[in-house]
């Protein structure tokens, strides 16, 4: 039997008229699952502030979730309107556009992202942008990629490995002996 972790409906009650407050709630409703609410409070927060790119971010994650890659998109191009120094709505656009079937915007999308980005941000840009290329069959640019990636955060590396060997056994058909 599992647990529901449902809270009370006014556990996280937030001032309609906050956007920082609005995002937190959001915030709290998607950690409990409520997607819906959570939506509902990220596009307040950032209909009441525009340059709150963290609710146009979190709304992003929120559509991605749910299954619209298109809608997010539209989050994640305000979020990088509203903050245009930072990654993250960047690397998420990215994701979307992958599942879109977009490899070149989801590409350029992460060269930007890594031009921007710091430590192991810049590093995640290097790998995801590495994978994109793998399934592309372009291994020579992503091994490049890969390279960076190493370069820059090798405490990262044994974990991507990991992503990389599963990606490969799973891309290999199953023996017939």
């Amino acid at each position: 039997m599992t647990a529901t972790r449902t809270p009370p409906a006014d556990s996280f009650a937030a001032d309609p008229f906050d956007p920082e407050a609005l995002n937190r709630y959001g915030l709290a409703r998607f950690a409990f699952g409520d997607l819906a609410a959570a939506l509902s409070a990220f596009q307040r927060a950032a209909d009441l502030d525009p340059d709150l790119g963290p609710a146009w971010n979190n709304a992003g994650m929120v559509a991605r979730q749910l299954g619209q890659p298109s809608e997010a998109i539209r989050f994640f191009n305000c979020a990088a309107a509203a903050r245009s120094d930072d990654p993250q709505p960047l690397l998420n656009r990215a994701a979307a556009q992958e599942d879109l079937g977009d490899a070149a915007a989801a590409l350029a999308d992460y060269d930007r992202a890594a031009e921007l980005a710091v430590g192991e941000y810049r590093a995640l840009a290097h790998i995801r942008r590495g994978m994109t290329l793998v399934l592309l069959n372009r291994a020579a640019e992503a091994e490049a990629d890969f390279a960076r990636a190493r370069e820059l955060s090798p405490a990262l590396w044994p974990l991507v490995r990991i992503v990389l060997d599963l990606a490969a056994a799973r891309a290999t058909p199953p023996s017939t002996n």
